[in-house]
């Protein structure tokens, strides 16, 4: 078997068709358990290679901004009003970068219905949510 070049071994596996992406290696586990969530989420063909950077970025942004709402939470337990205002700067940097990329990857409602898809469902729904039943 012919030896493959580094440049050859740097390049990323084709993915059968129909294939979800697994998730990278350079994401820590909190994120490859949300890539994974995600990825199971949709069908397999829903994120190509093509999309699997900006996926990559989402996971990032949201697992960022759990843990920088866990330190907003632990500025105001230590009533530090400067501290609080820094972490929700950030906090709230990091929510608006996820939302644009989960936008962009058509996670959102938004982003699956158009304003009158939306009105129409809005106006079909009725009874009990399901988070209102138990």
């Amino acid at each position: 078997m012919a030896r493959q070049s580094v440049a050859a071994l740097s390049i990323a596996p084709r993915l059968k068709a129909g294939t979800p992406p697994p998730p990278p290696d350079d994401l820590v586990p909190t994120e490859q358990e949300l890539w994974s969530e995600i990825v199971d989420s949709k069908p397999a063909d829903w994120f190509g290679p093509d999309s699997a950077p900006i996926l990559k970025e989402y996971v990032r942004a949201a697992v960022a901004c759990d843990l920088l709402a866990s330190r907003v939470r632990g500025a105001m337990d230590a009533d530090d009003a400067g501290v609080v205002k820094f972490m929700l700067d950030l906090r709230d940097k990091e929510s608006r970068r996820a939302a644009s990329l989960a936008t962009k990857l058509r996670l959102t409602q938004q982003s699956r219905y158009g304003a009158r898809d939306a009105a129409r469902a809005d106006a079909r729904a009725s009874g009990a949510r399901p988070w209102q039943k138990g």
